[in-house]
């Protein structure tokens, strides 16, 4: 049996992230706009698809990226890391 490798900077033993350029385009929007009602219309989905993506992408990072209420969403502090990265990604490959 093959050994798995690690990546520079992934724990041993743990396994990449399942993360797809949708959920961080979801999530960068909610956060601009504070709140996933508005960020589904300006991308034109509903707002139970982009709920659901971002519910996944947490899943995959394990931990929370925003703090939900009546009053919209607030980026956790882990989610304002991600995001800071989320957006990095998003740049360059949109500058490619």
């Amino acid at each position: 049996m093959m050994e798995r490798r690690s990546l520079p900077g992934q724990f041993k033993g743990a396994r990449p992230l399942g993360v797809d350029f949708d959920q961080l385009r979801h999530a960068i929007t909610a956060a601009d706009y504070g709140s996933f009602r508005q960020a589904a219309e300006v991308l034109s989905t509903k707002q139970s698809t982009l709920s659901r993506s971002i519910q996944l992408l947490e899943c995959s990072l394990g931990t929370s990226i925003f703090d939900r209420s009546s009053g919209g969403v607030r980026a956790t502090p882990a989610g304002r890391y991600f995001l800071r990265i989320a957006r990095s990604i998003i740049e360059q490959l949109c500058d490619t």
